[in-house]
C-alpha cells in the first residue's frame, strides 16, 4: 500500500514464511482485509503440521512428510510413499510421524512458503536448501524451464480460474473467529500422483505455481463478497517468486481486480519497516 501511494482498504493477499498469527497459530498463507488502521483475517489456506520447529524452514522433507500422513489412508502408506519419492528415509518418516503424533515440536502452520519447501522436495528437487528460499526457488526455476521450453502452457493459464472448485474447509480458528480455509492437501496429493505415475517434475513444477495462483484467485473473491473491496495487495516473501506473481495478478486482473504489487520494495522482511511507518503515520496520538 505504501509503495503504490494507495490508502483506500484493500484486499491483502500475504504468502510468505512463518510468523505467529493473532490467535497464535503460525501464518503465512492468509487473505486478510486490511487499511490503515489496521487488519481482520478473511481466511487462509488449510492448516497443515509443520514438525521440527525452525529446522522446517530449510528442510522441507519435515513439512512434505508430515502432509503425507494427512493425504495417505494408512501411517504405513504414507512411509512407503515416503521413500519411493525420496522425501525421507524409513526412520526419519517414523520420527516426523512421532513428532506430530505427540504434538512434540509441532505447530500448525498455514504457512505458503513451507507448501512451496514441501513440494520442492516431494518432487525431487530439494530436501534441504542450504541457503535461505533455495527449494522453492528451484522450483520456480524448474516451472521456468518448463515454460521456456513449452511456451504453449502459458496460454493454459489465459481466462482460467478457481470457478469455486477449490474446497472451502472453514471453520473457527482459534480465536473462535468464522474464517473460510482453502484446501491444499488435494493439490499435493493430485501432484504425488502424477509424479509417481512418471510426469515431468518440471511440469509438475509449473502446475503447482498455476493452481497456487488459482488459490489466491478463489481467496479474493471470498473477500470481494465479504467485503466489497476489489483491491489486491500481494505482499509476503512467497511474492519474491516473479512467475506466481505474474500468474496471480494475470488471473485477478481477468477477474476485475485492481492488483497492487512490489517493483521497488522488497516484498519480505525488508519492506516491513515502511508498512510499519505508513501505519504510524496514520495512527500515532
Amino acid at each position: 500500500m505504501a509503495e503504490n501511494d494507495h490508502i483506500e482498504p484493500v484486499i491483502g493477499a500475504a504468502f510468505d514464511g512463518t510468523g505467529y498469527g493473532t490467535d497464535g497459530t503460525i501464518w503465512g498463507g492468509e487473505f486478510l482485509l486490511a487499511d490503515i488502521h489496521g487488519f481482520s483475517r478473511a481466511g487462509s489456506i488449510d492448516t497443515f503440521f509443520q514438525a521440527g520447529g525452525d529446522l522446517a524452514a530449510k528442510e522441507g522433507w519435515r513439512v512434505a512428510a508430515a502432509i503425507l500422513q494427512d493425504v495417505c489412508s494408512s501411517r504405513e502408506e504414507a512411509a512407503s510413499l515416503a521413500e519411493r519419492l525420496g522425501i525421507c528415509s524409513g526412520e526419519e518418516f517414523k520420527v516426523i510421524s512421532a513428532m506430530v503424533k505427540n504434538r512434540i515440536n509441532t505447530v500448525s502452520s498455514t504457512s505458503a512458503g513451507r507448501i512451496f519447501d514441501a513440494v520442492s522436495a516431494m518432487l525431487g528437487f530439494r530436501r534441504i536448501s542450504s541457503c535461505e528460499g533455495e527449494a522453492s526457488m528451484v522450483l520456480e526455476f524448474a516451472a521456468e524451464e518448463y515454460l521456456r521450453k513449452n511456451p504453449e502452457a502459458g496460454k493454459e493459464i489465459s481466462g482460467s480460474g478457481a470457478d469455486g472448485m477449490i474446497p472451502d474447509t472453514g471453520g473457527a480458528d482459534n480465536e473462535g473467529k468464522e474464517i473460510f480455509r482453502l484446501d491444499i492437501k488435494s493439490l499435493f496429493r493430485e501432484l504425488m500422483d502424477r509424479r509417481l505415475s512418471g510426469e515431468d517434475p518440471d511440469r509438475l513444477a509449473y502446475i503447482f505455481h498455476r493452481r497456487m495462483a488459482e488459490l489466491v484467485l478463489e481467496g479474493c473473491r471470498k473477500c470481494r463478497k465479504i467485503s466489497g473491496r476489489n483491491t489486491v495487495a500481494l505482499s509476503g516473501g512467497v511474492m519474491q517468486n516473479i512467475l506466481f506473481v505474474s500468474m496471480c495478478r494475470e488471473l485477478l486482473e481477468k477477474d476485475g481486480f485492481f492488483v497492487l504489487i512490489h517493483q521497488m520494495i522488497p516484498p519480505n522482511d525488508g519492506g516491513i519497516g515502511l508498512g510499519q511507518a505508513l501505519y504510524a503515520m496514520y495512527n500515532s496520538e
